[in-house]
């Protein structure tokens, strides 16, 4: 079973859209971690999210809570080591959590931001490219 950080975008997408996404999230043949800062992230999104998924704030808020009974979610303080390697890696400073993570962990991002592949220390692979692997 593949072991990926999940990135926050990923997430979103299939909260946004309901799609193929959301169905992957749930494939069992994948194993999803992500940093707590993901919580922070759509916390501060939520209206938006809201609104772009057509569902009102508590349908979402459900969806994630079934969305993160699939995700582990990981304490700072596991992977805080390795802030500074993921500060040098992630193109995108505020992601650094999930460079940190991957890095902790010696896994791959899954995250659908082409710019988070300008960098050599952590495969990302998008959601096209999950799906592939796994068939």
């Amino acid at each position: 079973m593949p072991l990926l950080v999940v990135d926050t975008n990923v997430v979103l997408s299939a909260a946004i859209a309901r799609s193929y996404t959301l169905d992957l999230t749930f494939n069992p043949q994948l194993t999803l971690i992500a940093p707590e800062f993901i919580h922070s992230e759509i916390e501060g999104h939520l209206g938006e999210i809201a609104g772009k998924s057509g569902l009102d704030e508590s349908g979402l808020r459900q969806l994630f809570d079934s969305i993160f009974r699939r995700i582990t979610v990981l304490s700072e303080v596991e992977y805080e080591k390795f802030r500074d390697a993921a500060m040098a890696a992630s193109p995108d400073k505020d992601d650094w959590p999930f460079f940190a993570l991957a890095l902790k962990e010696n896994c791959g991002i899954w995250s659908n931001e082409k710019r988070l592949k300008k960098q050599d220390e952590v495969r990302v692979s998008s959601t096209r490219e999950i799906a592939s692997l796994l068939h």
